[in-house]
């Protein structure tokens, strides 16, 4: 039985490039990534973007509630990571979710891990998040999964369409065992730090485990063991280059 994971590029080439910007995608899928992950939000008036915060400053170069911008207006915004690159990226701008789109279709075999963010949840309502990333998503040519930490918006997607969803959980244990075994997502998603420090086999189930927060080529492989389909990294080029990994993909 083959226990090397797949490996997904975590916010894109995090690692090297300002995350959940196009920028960052290209460079992951051209480093050899098959499997992306992006966060998404909704603009002031309903449109789904690429980013993770709720505020603009930690990426950008200005302070502000992006959920109370309008979807032209985000587009415009800087989100070169000035902090951690600064002005290496100058000129990046937030991308729109059909921006994205547009993108992979170019790659129908890449797949793309979609993560509905709790904040625009809270703002407008679990399913009219779900409902502007399925439209958003309508025109995709590759395969796509909605993943969030919420599972009301995992259950809209259920109810709008036939795509996979995988549920973040925020811990492992026992009682996140039971919501998973009645959710039953096509894909379980932990962080690392969440798992004991021992070798025991990750929960069985009808998911596909996928272990985030993994920068480590030794790391990645013993979850592999462990029984994780998929971990999630930062330093998605220098993973792919790992001889493992490379073995894995037949180069």
């Amino acid at each position: 039985m083959n226990t090397i994971p797949q490996l997904v590029a975590h916010r894109g080439y995090r690692g090297c490039y300002p995350e959940n910007t196009l920028l960052g995608i290209e460079a992951a899928v051209k480093a050899g990534a098959r499997y992306v992950e992006f966060d998404v939000q909704l603009s002031a008036d309903g449109v789904p973007v690429v980013l993770h915060d709720d505020t603009l400053e930690r990426t950008s170069d200005r302070v502000g509630d992006a959920l109370a911008m309008s979807a032209a207006a985000l587009a415009q915004v800087d989100v070169g990571e000035p902090c951690r690159f600064g002005v290496r990226y100058l000129g990046t701008h937030l991308s729109l979710l059909t921006d994205v789109v547009a993108y992979l279709n170019q790659h129908p075999e890449v797949t793309a891990f979609v993560e509905a963010k709790r904040q625009s949840m809270e703002r407008f309502g679990a399913e009219q998040v779900a409902m502007a990333i399925t439209e958003a998503m309508a025109s995709a040519q590759f395969q796509w999964v909605l993943i969030s930490f919420e599972i009301s918006v995992l259950r809209c997607s259920r109810a709008l369409s036939d795509q996979p969803v995988g549920w973040v959980m925020r811990n492992y244990h026992g009682p996140s065992c039971t919501e998973a075994e009645a959710l039953v997502p096509e894909y379980l998603f932990v962080g690392a730090r969440y798992l004991p420090g021992t070798e025991e086999t990750l929960w069985p189930g009808a998911w596909s485990w996928v272990i985030y927060g993994v920068d480590e080529a030794e790391q990645a492989l013993d979850l592999g063991r462990r029984g994780a389909g998929f971990v999630e990294t930062d330093e998605i080029g220098s993973l792919l280059e790992h001889p493992a990994f490379r073995l894995a993909e037949g180069t």
